[in-house]
């Protein structure tokens, strides 16, 4: 993807030997396909050292963050249209009452008795029947 212009056909061989031997530079950046649409800006640039034989290369690739492939997410609303029954409405009461005066007998701060209140009204929705999935 990057390269840097080559005189000697030798220096694009892999990076072998030891530190004496060693005469070859990487001039490439290798990157996945997935991302090549994603790189911005590339730049290579000669090492200050005039006797170097290193490069710097600047590269900018633009991420993003995925989203979740579960987006078709169910969730529960209540029904109002079957609240509205006297007797829906009654028995859900009732069990919603119990559930509260359950609840109650322990000094609690304000977040626990809100998390209280509403595990009791989702129990009392399911027991009762008038709670409905809904997609996402």
């Amino acid at each position: 993807m990057i390269s840097a212009q080559q005189e000697n056909p030798s220096s694009y061989m892999a990076l072998t030997g030891s530190k004496s031997q060693s005469r070859h530079q990487i001039d490439h950046v290798v990157i996945s396909r997935g991302i090549v649409s994603s790189v911005l800006y590339e730049r290579l640039f000669r090492a200050l050292n005039v006797d170097s034989d290193h490069y710097i290369v600047e590269t900018k690739i633009l991420t993003s963050l995925c989203v979740s492939k579960n987006g078709h997410q169910k969730t529960k609303r209540f029904e109002d249209e079957r609240l509205k029954s006297q007797q829906t409405a009654e028995l859900f009461s009732t069990r919603l009452a119990h559930l509260h005066i359950d609840s109650t007998h322990q000094q609690l701060d304000i977040r626990d008795l809100w998390d209280g209140i509403s595990s009791s009204l989702r129990t009392a929705a399911n027991e009762t029947g008038t709670m409905r999935a809904v997609s996402k």
